[in-house]
């Protein structure tokens, strides 16, 4: 997996993707790898998801779970 600072695209084994598809044609440019303060940033769901983990999302509490699935 390959993500670039600033770019809506990453490479996953060679292929380009999207980070965060819109529909089939177009592409959320809002979500991108961001350098801020010498630090870089990258989508959270994304990144998790390429590595197979499950991203839980609890609204009530504001809160994140990542769950890798039993093998």
């Amino acid at each position: 997996m390959a993500l670039v600072v600033n770019s809506p695209n990453a490479y996953v084994n060679g292929k380009k993707i999207s980070i965060d598809p819109l529909n089939d044609e177009q592409t959320n440019i809002k979500v991108a790898p961001k350098l801020i303060n010498g630090r870089v940033f990258l989508p959270l769901r994304f990144v998790s998801e390429q590595l197979k983990f499950r991203v839980e999302w609890i609204a009530e509490k504001q809160e994140i779970r990542l769950h890798y699935p039993d093998k």
